[in-house]
C-alpha cells in the first residue's frame, strides 16, 4: 500500500474512532449531566485530574520513543512494558498513601476512597500501553476502533443505569473504572503480542533518554492543563468546578477531536518524512487550512447559540456555565495551532526543546496566575485567553527554524479561513436577532434555524472563494468513503 493510500485509510479509521468514541462520550455526558448535579461532576473531576497526572508519567515518553524509532524489536517492547508496569505500581502506591491528604486539601472526605479505587486504572492502563503503541506505530487504527468502542459503550451503560438509580458521583467512578478494565481485557483478546518480563538495559536507556523529557513535558502539560480546575476546586464549591468542567468539555469536544485525530496521523507519518522539509511545510499548511475551515464555523455557531444549546442539552440547572463556555470557545480556536507546532518538535526528535518550552511556558503561567488569582473565576477565564496567545507564540518559535514556517506566515495562510466565518456569524446573528428570534418558541428550533442558515452561507462563500481548499476536503472525503465501500464489498 502506498504512503498516500495508507495515510487515507488510517485517517478514515482515526476519524471513525474519534467521532464514535468522542461523540459517544459527548452524548453520554449530556445524559449524565441531566441525571446528576454539578457538584457530582466537580468531585469526580478532581480525581480524574490526579489520575491523568499519574498516567502522564507512566510510559508516555517511552511509548513515543517506540513510535518514533525506525528499528524496534521484541526486546524494546518488553523492556518498555516492564518499566511502565513497575512505574505504575509505584505511582499507585504513592496515590494510595497520599489520598487522605489530597481529600483534606480539597475539603472532601469521600475523595480518599474514590482516589484509591480509580487510581487502580494506572496499573490497568500500563498493562496494554505497549499493545496500543504497536498498533499506532503500524497505523492499525481500525484495530484501535474495534477494541476501544465496546468497552466505552458497556461502561457508559453502567454509568447511566447507576445514575438513573441515584448513585450520584459513584456512577461516574464505576463507569470510568469499568471502561479501564474492559479495555485491557479486549486488548489482550485481540492482540497477538505478549510481553516478556525482560529488561534490556541498553535499549531501555535509549528510550528513556528520549522519553523522559517528553514524560516530564507531559506531566507539566497535564498538571497545568488542569491547573484552573484544581484552583477552582480548592477555592470554590464543587458545584462551580462542575459548571466549569462541563463548559470546558462542551467547548473542547470539536477542537480536541480534530487535533487528536489528525495528530495520530501526522506524528508517525511526518516522522517517516522528517528529512523532507518542503513536504512537511506544504502538508502542514494544507492541514491547518482544512482544520480551521471546519473548526471556526462550528465554534462561532456554538458561541452564538450557547444559551439555547445548554437549555436543550443539559437543562436550566447548567445555565450558569454559559458565560464560561463562550469565553472558552476563544481558547479553543487557538488549540490546533498550539498542538501542531509542538508536534513538529517531536517529529524532529527535539524532546529537549519540547521540555524547555514547557518549562518556560509553565513559569509564565504560574506568574500570571499569581497576579490574576484575586480576580475570581472570570479573571481566570480571561487570563486563559491571553495566556493562550502567548503559548501559541512560544510553541511556534522553532517552526521557523525547522521548516522555515514562522507563526506570522501560518496566520497569513489561514486568516481568511478564520475571519470569514466570524464575519458571517456576526451578520447572521444581527439579522436573526432582529427579524426571527422572537417568533421561534423553543431552544432546539433556534439552533436548527440559525444553524442551517449560517452553515449554508459559510459553505457557499467557501465554495466560491476557496474552491481549491474545498476541493481538497471533498477529494479526501470521497477517498475515505471509497475506502469504506471497498471494505463493505
Amino acid at each position: 500500500m502506498s504512503l498516500k493510500k495508507q495515510s487515507i485509510s488510517s485517517l478514515l479509521f482515526v476519524l471513525l474512532e474519534q467521532f464514535f468514541n468522542r461523540g459517544f462520550r459527548f452524548v453520554l455526558n449530556i445524559v449524565l449531566a441531566r441525571l446528576l448535579l454539578p457538584e457530582d461532576f466537580g468531585l469526580i473531576a478532581i480525581v480524574i485530574i490526579i489520575v491523568e497526572i499519574g498516567q502522564s508519567l507512566v510510559g508516555s515518553g517511552m511509548t513515543a520513543s517506540l513510535i518514533r524509532s525506525t528499528e524496534v524489536n521484541e526486546r524494546d517492547y518488553s523492556t518498555v512494558f516492564v518499566i511502565n508496569l513497575v512505574s505504575s505500581i509505584f505511582l499507585y502506591g504513592l496515590l494510595f498513601v497520599a489520598s487522605p491528604w489530597i481529600a483534606d486539601f480539597f475539603n472532601a472526605e469521600e475523595l480518599t476512597l474514590i482516589i484509591r479505587l480509580l487510581g487502580t486504572s494506572l496499573i490497568i492502563g500500563s498493562l496494554y500501553s505497549v499493545h496500543w503503541t504497536i498498533w499506532i506505530k503500524e497505523l492499525q487504527f481500525k484495530t484501535l476502533f474495534v477494541v476501544q468502542s465496546p468497552a466505552l459503550v458497556i461502561s457508559g451503560g453502567v454509568g447511566v443505569i447507576m445514575a438513573y438509580n441515584d448513585y450520584g458521583l459513584w456512577s461516574l467512578l464505576y463507569m470510568y473504572l469499568t471502561q479501564s478494565i474492559l479495555t485491557a481485557v479486549f486488548v489482550y483478546l485481540w492482540s497477538d503480542w505478549r510481553p516478556r518480563f525482560i529488561i534490556d538495559g541498553e535499549r531501555g536507556r535509549q528510550h528513556f533518554d528520549f522519553g523522559y523529557k517528553l514524560a516530564l513535558s507531559s506531566l507539566l502539560q497535564t498538571f497545568f492543563k488542569y491547573i484552573y480546575d484544581l484552583m477552582i476546586g480548592k477555592m470554590y464549591l464543587a458545584s462551580v468546578l462542575g459548571l466549569y468542567n462541563r463548559a470546558y468539555a462542551m467547548q473542547n469536544f470539536l477542537p480536541s477531536l480534530l487535533v487528536s485525530s489528525t495528530n495520530k496521523i501526522i506524528f508517525p507519518l511526518f516522522s517517516k518524512m522528517q528529512s523532507d522539509d518542503e513536504f512537511l511545510k506544504q502538508n502542514y499548511k494544507k492541514l491547518l487550512s482544512m482544520v480551521y475551515l471546519i473548526l471556526t464555523p462550528a465554534l462561532v455557531f456554538v458561541y452564538i447559540m450557547a444559551e439555547n444549546l445548554f437549555v436543550f442539552l443539559l437543562t436550566d440547572k447548567w445555565l450558569a456555565a454559559v458565560p464560561y463556555f463562550q469565553l472558552l470557545c476563544v481558547v479553543g480556536l487557538l488549540q490546533p495551532l498550539q498542538a501542531y507546532n509542538m508536534t513538529l518538535l517531536k517529529v524532529f526528535g527535539r524532546s529537549d526543546l519540547y521540555l524547555r518550552l514547557e518549562v518556560i511556558k509553565k513559569i509564565l503561567l504560574v506568574l500570571g496566575l499569581l497576579i490574576i488569582f484575586p480576580y475570581g473565576i472570570y479573571g481566570l477565564l480571561y487570563f486563559q485567553i491571553g495566556y493562550g496567545v502567548i503559548e501559541l507564540y512560544l510553541n511556534a518559535f522553532y517552526s521557523r527554524r525547522f521548516i522555515k514556517y514562522a507563526l506570522f506566515q501560518q496566520f497569513q495562510d489561514i486568516i481568511v479561513v478564520i475571519i470569514m466565518p466570524i464575519v458571517i456569524g456576526v451578520l447572521c446573528y444581527g439579522f436573526y436577532k432582529f427579524f426571527i428570534y422572537d417568533v421561534i418558541p423553543s431552544p432546539l428550533l433556534h439552533c436548527l434555524v440559525f444553524g442551517m442558515g449560517y452553515g449554508l452561507l459559510v459553505a457557499t462563500v467557501a465554495w466560491i472563494g476557496m474552491p481549491r481548499l474545498v476541493g481538497e476536503i471533498r477529494s479526501m472525503a470521497i477517498s475515505m468513503v471509497n475506502q469504506v465501500l471497498m471494505r463493505i464489498d
